[in-house]
């Protein structure tokens, strides 16, 4: 991994460079600058010497792996150095010139001695770099000629393996008959072991599918390349022929176009079908998504069951011990359907004595056996072309999903702020660092590295984890780039590390026995296994820690040790049980994430005004038994100061004078505010400062009480509403639905909660022409008795939410209203006794959930009423009480 600390180690050279112009850092004579313009040339040269350095055995190859260890730990010299340098100089941001000079005389000292440091420092190692003999030739990039392309394994599962895939291979094998007037792509995705090849193989050789064809031809897009013109020597036989085509292991949409623009004309009927790991490869080629086959879902259990067991029991004719059923279970469980997982796990297993306790050896070494040249290590190179194809960026971010536990699904946005406060992330032109690290894992996930666990209404991922057996590849990949402490783990291994990220997951951290940790940079602890004294020791000497994660943490208080990290660009203490942050929070100045999300947090010091950095400030706690989240208070002062803010949720503001307000509209860059306790008398100059955020995707405003209105009808040209907004959620009376909301033509989802609204007013029209409206929340929010979903209105509604409209005794869908909605929620509507008048329209409707509804409305949807036939085809029919446990299932 040490092409990896190169990137990083600059990124903290290029940030020294911008901090020393920013905060004025006095030269004294030395030239600081130049200092670290010599570091960032010293790191420059090791990358350009770096190359891939995996998976070469020779003796050279060990030479090499050990140097560059050596230039490696010289990358991290400048970066602990550079760190010592802005740790030990003080950063403050002044607002005028005498504060400044005051500063700069306090601090003289102290300054110029960390320079002379620093200067010495980083002239010894570029001595030591300028000295290693013969630095190019050990350090080179292997020659081209000896690495290939693509895979470094290609292997088909046999044919008694091929469990599970019958409805693909029907369906392939259908459209290879089909006859079209123009060359047909079919499409086979999912990552690596899924059984791509295997599938198209079985189908591509039975006779029935060969005999429908005069030609055909199998390439393995992995292989090196060949010239354009050979390539088209190669498949001329096909000229004039109804043939079929095979592109196997296609990396890049430069792979099938260079392939197809050389394939010769056939007949009608002439197919192409491509396999690949990465999704949206020739996607846009493929006639429509039937011709699209995604076997990332990977095998059902009974499956899996089938496979392993034929596997693992040969001897036995597939018949598992009761003694060994738990531990098949495990098993699949860890290969989560992957075939050649299952295929390469039970061959391994049915080679050993059939004992528990052989079987509790192996599972609990995967990550050790999946290494080279170990039992498992086919699987590491069915992987590792996955790997391989990845940009270094997106190695760094793949990688990091290893500090996560198994089966741990993370917040999208968590992992970016992560990302971010590491430095991985490098934002494209007119793009935020956040918009730039939704699209890092977008490609991941594209790629099938990634999965998405759960997703928005919209389609926007909302968590994302990555499958265990390739965790177990990454942490076997990353070398010293993360350390895993876990259950089970080599702590003998670990000992004498030099940790930089370190994630300890469900132990002590004190196992570690470390006595001191001024190179860790990173610390992430999941699980209440590690006691806060044993925490607070490690900050006391993580004097140049970045991150510090203790989301779910056993703390009663804000950790002392925190005042310690003036390096600290992410602190996450949300799902404790702090109450308070200290003043000392003001020497944070590289802060840019504070999340104190279900903490006891009521307030915040005015002190957190001085965080020029803090991008997302992330404060609620939630009321023990409503569940409704509560704000927090922020002193008066400006917040306009937070210059690089970009999310603010969830602010009190009850107490605030105008002036809060009015400097709220100096936060121009947000993309998400949350704001409590409005008062109508806000509502103007409120409106006037949310105009000038127009980059705002989120907003969500909540009055006092429930009474209390919410003011939002002015948003006038020529600004207008930020015209970006996904999610907007308002909670308070309205006289009104705000004009400007029929603007808003990139929003996803409203909420309406305790708006009550008259009925008159006909809420619904301003809603239904919203483009791209795929969520709506009606919650206490309609005075009328009838909701009328008029004739091909809400045309991408997927989600409506109806609760608490205690006049409502009617819901009419209108012919083509709602066509894509997929689930539909009605909760405590007293009066409504009848089922929507036209549900039997809605065809795509999965889910109907009901909450505390009359009897009379649940009676008409038992399967013996009259009225059932209307949703007869809804695959998910559930009612709840409240006060009792479980549901009535009436699908």
């Amino acid at each position: 991994m040490a092409e990896l600390a190169i990137p990083l180690s600059l990124m903290v050279a290029e940030r020294a460079i911008s901090l020393v112009a920013k905060f004025n850092v006095n030269d004294g004579g030395d030239n600081i600058q130049d200092d670290v313009e010599i570091a960032c040339k010293c790191l420059r040269k090791i990358q350009a010497y770096l190359g891939d350095s995996e998976e070469v055995d020779d003796e050279r190859s060990l030479m090499r792996q050990n140097r560059v260890e050596e230039v490696q730990n010289l990358a991290y010299e400048i970066e602990d150095a550079l760190d010592k340098f802005m740790a030990q100089v003080p950063h403050h941001f002044h607002n005028n010139i005498f504060s400044q000079k005051l500063h700069e005389i306090a601090h003289y000292r102290t300054e110029r001695n960390a320079r002379a440091e620093f200067s010495t420092k980083i002239k010894n190692i570029e001595v030591k770099i300028n000295s290693f003999s013969g630095l190019e030739s050990l350090l080179q990039p292997p020659c081209s000629t000896t690495r290939q392309r693509g895979s470094l394994i290609h292997q088909f599962l046999e044919d008694e393996e091929i469990v599970g895939f019958e409805e693909p291979r029907e369906r392939i094998s259908k459209q290879l008959k089909e006859v079209d007037l123009r060359l047909l792509l079919i499409l086979i995705v999912g990552p690596g072991g899924s059984g791509k090849s295997t599938v198209v193989k079985n189908v591509y050789e039975s006779d029935n599918i060969q005999k429908n064809f005069d030609g055909c031809a199998w390439i393995d897009v992995s292989r090196p390349s060949k010239s354009e013109e050979d390539q088209k020597a190669e498949l001329s036989h096909l000229k004039g022929k109804r043939f079929v085509v095979v592109l196997d292991n296609v990396w890049t949409t430069d792979d099938v176009e260079r392939i197809t623009n050389v394939l010769p004309e056939g007949l009608l009927g002439s197919k192409v079908i491509i396999t690949t790991r990465i999704s949206d490869i020739a996607s846009h080629r493929v006639r429509s998504s039937e011709y699209i086959h995604d076997l990332s879902s990977g095998l059902l259990w009974k499956d899996a069951w089938s496979l392993f067991c034929n596997k693992a029991f040969k001897h036995t004719a597939g018949y598992c011990p009761p003694e060994l059923e738990e531990w098949v279970k495990k098993f699949l469980k860890k290969c989560e359907g992957l075939p050649f997982a299952i295929s390469a796990i039970a061959t391994l297993l049915s080679k050993k004595p059939q004992t528990p306790f052989e079987w509790k050896k192996l599972h609990e070494s995967l990550g050790s056996a999946i290494r080279p040249h170990f039992g498992l290590s086919i699987i590491s190179r069915v992987l590792q072309p996955s790997y391989t194809h990845l940009p270094s960026h997106l190695k760094m971010c793949f990688l990091y999903f290893g500090m996560f536990p198994e089966d741990y699904s993370i917040s999208c946005h968590r992992l970016i702020r992560l990302w971010l406060a590491e430095g991985f992330i490098t934002p494209g032109k007119g793009q935020t660092t956040e918009e730039a690290g939704e699209t890092y894992l977008s490609e991941l996930i594209g790629r099938n590295l990634v999965q998405a666990t759960t997703r928005e209404m919209d389609g926007r991922v909302r968590s994302c984890r990555v499958s265990n057996l390739v965790r177990e590849f990454i942490i076997s990949k990353a070398g010293n780039f993360i350390t895993v402490l876990e259950p089970n783990c080599s702590i003998a291994t670990l000992s004498g590390q030099k940790i930089r990220r370190l994630s300890v997951q469900d132990v002590n951290i004190n196992l570690l026995k470390a006595k001191e940790w001024s190179h860790l940079r990173t610390l992430l602890v999941f699980g209440q296994a590690s006691p806060p004294s044993e925490l607070e020791k490690v900050l006391q000497t993580s004097t140049y820690l970045r991150v510090l994660d203790m989301q779910g943490v056993s703390l009663k208080t804000f950790p002392d040790g925190v005042i310690g990290l003036p390096l600290l660009r992410y602190l996450n203490l949300s799902q404790t049980e702090i109450k308070s942050v200290p003043k000392f929070i003001r020497n944070l100045v590289f802060l840019q994430t504070l999340d104190l999300k279900h903490t006891q947090v009521s307030n915040l010091p005015k002190q957190v005004y001085e965080l020029q950095n803090m991008r997302h400030l992330l404060l609620y706690s939630c009321d023990s038994t409503s569940g409704v989240a509560q704000g927090v208070e922020v002193p008066a002062g400006n917040i306009g100061a937070l210059c690089s803010i970009q999310k603010l949720f969830l602010i009190k503001v009850k107490k605030q004078r105008k002036v809060f307000f009015t400097a709220l509209g100096e936060l121009i860059d947000l993309r998400k505010l949350g704001l409590v306790d409005l008062e109508r008398e806000h509502g103007i100059v409120l409106c006037c400062s949310i105009q000038k955020m127009q980059g705002l995707s989120t907003l969500d405003l909540r009055s006092t009480w429930e009474d209390e209105y919410l003011d939002l009808d002015h948003m006038s040209s020529p600004d207008g509403p930020p015209r970006y907004l996904q999610r907007l959620s308002l909670t308070g009376r309205l006289e009104s639905l705000p004009q400007w909301i029929s603007q808003l033509h990139s929003l996803a989802r409203i909420s309406l909660k305790g708006s009550k609204l008259d009925a008159d007013l006909n809420s619904l029209e301003a809603l239904q022409e919203l483009p791209n409206l795929v969520e709506l929340e009606f919650v206490n929010s309609h005075t009328g008795d009838l909701l009328k979903f008029r004739a091909k209105k809400f045309k991408k509604l997927r989600a409506l939410r109806i609760e608490q409209l205690d006049q409502l005794d009617m819901v009419v869908v209108e012919n083509g209203s709602m066509p894509e909605l997929k689930k539909l929620t009605f909760s405590r509507c007293q009066n409504l006794k009848l089922l929507p008048y036209g549900i039997d329209r809605l065809m795509l409707l999965e889910e109907f959930l009901l909450y505390d509804m009359p009897r009379e409305f649940i009676a008409r949807l038992q399967k013996d009423s009259e009225d059932h036939y209307m949703v007869e085809n809804v695959r998910v029919i559930q009612f709840f009480y409240s006060g009792s446990t479980g549901c009535q299932n009436l699908s």
